[in-house]
């Protein structure tokens, strides 16, 4: 078993990860996808323990940032949607050629499943798992501004006059806890529906598997493309807590959804 951390390159730019490769040819490569922004520092921990834990059952994994975060090289505010894809995309062909297996599952943490869904359709992965997934790019920005007004508050920092989609009509960029969004970024992030692309998945052959992290049984509507195939988890948010955060629950479903 090895773990394996480098650089690589993507067109102009290099992508810092991880790999996680077992002794034995593998059965099976998993391509990790972090919650974006400041939800992933919370969720890092789990994640590692996930890919050493797989090791033992001979499935390879890659874990890694994105162009513009952790250790990768840019800058958050210069990141486009496509870069990230391509970043995934690299981060896939190179984790299939190293574990020597074509049998490509991609998981999705948060907003990191609606970049998930995408690529798993440009990879045509067999299978795609969703963590707590956000439904919407919308969504995904409009928790973004809110936490971010509730944090400006309790700092005693001065509301912003106008809005993030106003700023961002005109050119601007906008802070949220550190991670800028630029315009670009954030109109394509903005148009994408999770629904609408596991339903192409599964059109594909792809399987969907959901998994929801809550005390409530009950699915939101939104989850109904994939609800017959989630399983539902009671435990804390792992990607809201203010430090690092495991959850055995959470990476046990996972790995019963591999």
């Amino acid at each position: 078993m090895s773990e394996k951390s480098g650089f690589l390159p993507v067109n102009n730019r290099f992508i810092y990860g991880t790999a996680f490769l077992p002794e034995q040819p593998a059965q099976a490569a998993l391509l990790i996808i972090d919650p974006l922004a400041e939800e992933k520092r919370a969720a890092y921990r789990m994640f590692v323990r996930l890919a050493r834990t797989l090791l033992d059952k001979q499935i390879a994994t890659f874990k890694f940032d994105l162009s513009g975060t952790g250790d990768s090289s840019g800058k958050h505010e210069d990141a486009i949607w496509e870069q990230w894809l391509e970043d995934v995309k690299m981060a896939a062909e190179s984790l299939l050629e190293a574990s020597g297996t074509q049998n490509l599952v991609i998981l999705g943490a948060r907003a990191g499943a609606l970049l998930a869904a995408q690529a798993s359709l440009e990879l045509k992965a067999k299978r795609l798992i969703l963590a707590e997934p956000i439904v919407s790019g919308e969504d995904f920005l409009r928790d973004l501004e809110r936490r971010q007004a509730i944090k400006d508050m309790a700092a005693g920092v001065a509301a912003q006059t106008e809005d993030a989609q106003t700023r961002w009509s005109k050119g601007e960029t906008v802070d949220f806890a550190g991670y800028t969004f630029n315009a670009k970024l954030a109109e394509s992030i903005k148009a994408i529906k999770l629904g609408e692309l596991v339903e192409q998945l599964k059109s594909a052959g792809c399987v969907v598997k959901g998994i929801r992290v809550s005390a409530s049984k009950k699915l939101p509507p939104a989850w109904a493309p994939f609800a017959d195939d989630t399983v539902v988890v009671a435990d804390k948010p792992f990607w809201g807590q203010l430090d690092y955060y495991e959850s055995d629950f959470v990476n046990n479903a996972i790995i019963e959804a591999l």
